[in-house]
């Protein structure tokens, strides 16, 4: 009973002897990571939104500009 209580730690925390990453340090890398993911999206849409506007604010008024 304590061999398979050790190995479901050490599948949840890792071992650092063996350069294994557990579970829970993979779950926060991952987190880590779709934050980044989601922050670099929404710079994307942002732009896209942004030269839309410029682009049919310059169709609209393209005769009164030049």
């Amino acid at each position: 009973m304590s061999d398979k209580i050790d190995k479901i730690h050490i599948a949840l925390v890792g071992d650092v002897k063996f350069g294994q990453d557990g579970l829970v340090k993979m779950v926060k890398r991952h987190e880590t990571a779709l934050q980044s993911l989601k922050y670099m999206y929404a710079k994307i849409y942002g732009g896209m939104i942004a030269i839309s506007t410029i682009t049919g604010m310059v169709i609209k008024f393209w005769s009164e500009i030049f």
